[in-house]
């Protein structure tokens, strides 16, 4: 004799990468997984933006639209940071967040030492 769970028998499904499963959960866990890539380096980002300019690329094509956002951010935070991690922009921003802070922290310091002072 068998058991039999009717709500079990019910939601199993053929899965189109074989096998069955319930609901499809293999097909979805399969089509969730993401391949891990690579950062977009400035220099193609560069090539990307000046193909985008001269009209050389299908924006319909699908993913073709947010590898050019990526071309695009990759540019502008080269821009902001610099393109290299020793380059000067990046050392000097780095240099103006931790002064900034340090100066946050010594006002907050001091301004606490005189109210527990004046307590």
């Amino acid at each position: 004799m068998t058991d039999f769970d009717p709500g079990r028998d019910a939601m199993t499904t053929q899965d189109p990468a074989g096998g069955t499963s319930r609901s499809g959960e293999r097909s979805r866990a399969a089509a969730s997984r993401t391949v891990a890539k690579a950062p977009m380096t400035l220099d193609e980002a560069i090539r990307i933006e000046q193909q985008l300019e001269r009209g050389s690329l299908d924006l319909s094509l699908p993913g073709t639209g947010e590898i050019v956002a990526e071309a695009h951010r990759v540019r502008l935070k080269a821009e902001l940071w610099g393109a290299d991690r020793a380059d000067d922009r990046r050392r000097q921003a780095k240099g103006t967040v931790v002064v900034v802070c340090a100066f946050i922290v010594i006002t907050v310091v001091g301004l606490v030492a005189c109210l527990a002072v004046t307590i």
